[in-house]
Parts: structure tokens; C-alpha cells; sequence
């Protein structure tokens, strides 16, 4: 089976991972700009097959679930 990789290039053509101004491996998915992602109802499938789903339910769950503004997924991500 073939894998494949993404190479990103920065402005001066040199190989970067950071992907317009994501720096975080779980940024991609955790970050303001996933909101509407994370309102998909396969989000939580997605989430399972990354393994975060088993990571946020062991107590850790991400800053989109803040107590300040969580968002209606939350709720999903503490049902065992």
C-alpha cells in the first residue's frame, strides 16, 4: 500500500509544517476555524479513528470545551 505525505513550503520556498498559521498537531481539528467540522455529525466517527475521542474521555478534553463557551458537541464527548 502507498502512503503519502504533504510537504508545505513557506513563503521563501523552504519546507515548513506549519500550515497557514497552524503550529499544533491537533490544531487542524481543535482550532476556531473546525467549528463547523466539529458540527458534522461524523465528527465524533473521525475523532474515534484518531484516537482523540479515547483521549478526551480519559479527562482531557479539548479547549473548544471550555466553561466559558463549550460547544454542543461536548456534551457527545462525555458519553462513554
Amino acid at each position: 500500500m502507498a502512503s503519502a505525505s504533504l510537504l508545505v513550503v513557506d513563503a521563501t520556498r523552504q519546507p515548513t509544517n506549519t500550515v497557514r498559521g497552524v503550529t499544533s498537531g491537533n490544531e487542524f481539528i481543535e482550532g476556531p476555524a473546525a467549528a463547523p467540522l466539529r458540527r458534522d455529525p461524523r465528527f465524533l466517527g473521525v475523532a474515534a479513528r484518531l484516537g482523540l475521542l479515547a483521549y478526551w474521555r480519559g479527562g482531557r478534553l479539548p479547549d473548544f470545551c471550555g466553561p466559558l463557551h463549550p460547544e454542543p458537541i461536548c456534551t457527545n464527548l462525555r458519553v462513554r
